[in-house]
């Protein structure tokens, strides 16, 4: 549907205010309400970047501890239909393990959205950030994801009724819908990458290679030691290597620590010999000489 001209700029006001996301969030927002109109994208790049300030209104301070607690676990969870209560005492508090930051990628990336949405909300109100962290979380949670294009809270969050009601809609009709859309969205990333990188195919089970040496000692020493032979490649994308003699390397190395050779430059010849120790030696330099073990 497309909404008069005169309504637009307190549409896209309302679907900015709304965590104060970006452009494209807006959008989203407005593409669930099955609004559109021509020049969407422009008027919304406009009003974000015509927004000083995220946040104008207060927060009543006055709110009872019941009506706190309330908001709090209604966006953790979703707002319900209906709410019992048994009338008992306000007393109950709710304890919040640390939160690791750079546990992955994704929880990284997350967690710097939502201290950027308190930050614009708060503006100035640092000390009283808990107030306004559940209406954040709340507009995090109805977030459109553009690789799933849908909020990915409306995915795993679900009654248990609601769950029974919608369980073959959800498995027959959204979640491979979901799948081929996020198959869809990572092959295009993936064309994308190939398109503007260098991309090095896998090496396959029984290339040689040399492994970079991580720390050098010395300028002047070996910038990689080898040759080893891949015997095949991880879940992880890393390699496990074995080395001339057939024993595997303790532990894996990753594509970028190595080095394809030519088997033209490998020797091939059977009789290898493993040194068991250094007894002693004399000499210096280049003129160094050992007198060694042999492993039998």
């Amino acid at each position: 549907m497309i909404p008069p001209e005169s309504e637009r700029k307190d549409l896209l006001l309302r679907a900015h205010v709304f965590g104060h996301f970006g452009a494209e969030s807006i959008i989203k927002y407005l593409h669930n309400d099955g609004l559109h109109w021509p020049n969407l994208a422009v008027d919304a790049v406009e009003l974000v970047k015509a927004c000083s300030s995220c946040q104008k209104h207060n927060i009543n301070k006055r709110a009872t501890t019941m009506a706190t607690h309330l908001v709090q676990v209604f966006s953790n969870f979703g707002y319900p239909t209906k709410i019992s209560t048994d009338n008992g005492s306000e007393n109950s508090n709710i304890l919040f393990q640390t939160l690791c930051e750079t546990s992955n990628g994704a929880a990284e990336r997350f967690v710097q959205s939502s201290k950027l949405a308190i930050a614009k909300t708060v503006e100035g109100a640092g000390h009283q950030c808990d107030l306004f962290t559940p209406g954040v979380q709340l507009a995090l949670n109805n977030k459109v994801s553009k690789r799933l294009n849908t909020p990915p809270f409306n995915l795993i969050v679900m009654s248990y009724e609601e769950l029974i009601k919608r369980i073959d809609h959800m498995n027959e009709i959204v979640f491979p819908a979901i799948n081929d859309r996020t198959d869809k969205y990572i092959s295009n990333l993936r064309d994308q990458f190939d398109k503007n990188k260098n991309v090095v195919k896998d090496y396959p089970p029984g290339t040689h290679v040399m492994v970079r040496i991580p720390i050098l000692k010395v300028a002047l020493t070996p910038s990689y030691e080898g040759p080893f032979t891949i015997i095949r490649k991880t879940k992880g994308g890393s390699y496990v290597l074995q080395n001339e003699l057939g024993v595997l390397m303790d532990h894996d190395y990753a594509r970028r620590e190595l080095k394809v050779v030519s088997k033209d430059n490998i020797d091939d010849d059977s009789d290898t010999y493993e040194i068991e120790d250094i007894l002693e030696h004399k000499g210096s330099g280049k003129n160094t000489e050992y007198k060694i073990r042999w492993k039998e």
